[in-house]
């Protein structure tokens, strides 16, 4: 079998468990999705990283409610893959007048301009636009990839990560 690895994308915990087991359905990052990984499976890997503040406002309901979300961070897996998603585009908030809302949806652009490969539309549901933050990132758009097909893994695979996509090694693509 000569099929390519399996990449992977890493998120600090609460939020991979958030994606994994929460509903989020759109993972904020300052640059582009590679054109190269939408449509494809790639793991969701929890980091050891931990984002306190991100903690405090899920457990407040800042982002609502997120059910059966663990209210102590010693039930969060890190340092290994917890799931699976399927990366399917990006939004990216534009300077100008708020997007359009119509019946519990929130419009944001795909594309950075019109030349871009993703120009498209994509209408956020309520529960989604909650967790795009869309605000400008130093200077720069913030992206966020649309995020279908999620599904947990059972047993979770320890697992070093790194930034950006990257790529699971042997012994822990033959697992997922």
């Amino acid at each position: 079998d000569q099929r390519e690895r399996m990449r992977a994308l890493s998120l600090s915990q609460p939020w991979a468990w958030v994606v994994v087991h929460g509903g989020k359905r759109v993972e904020n990052r300052p640059w582009k999705l590679p054109a190269k990984v939408k449509g494809e499976r790639v793991a969701i890997h929890a980091a050891l990283s931990w984002d306190q503040k991100a903690f405090f406002d899920l457990c407040t309901g800042v982002y609502g409610e997120v059910p059966h979300l663990p209210r102590r961070w010693e039930h969060y897996e890190r340092g290994k893959i917890i799931g699976t998603a399927v990366p399917s585009g990006m939004v990216v908030a534009r300077f100008g007048p708020a997007p359009s809302r119509t019946a519990g949806m929130s419009e944001f652009d795909y594309a950075e301009d019109d030349n871009d490969a993703y120009a498209d539309r994509l209408a956020l549901p309520d529960d989604q636009a909650r967790f795009y933050f869309g605000e400008v990132h130093n200077g720069k758009p913030n992206y966020g990839f649309h995020l279908d097909s999620v599904a947990p893994i059972a047993p979770v695979i320890p697992c070093r990560g790194a930034l950006s996509f990257w790529t699971l090694p042997p012994a822990v693509d033959s697992q997922v």
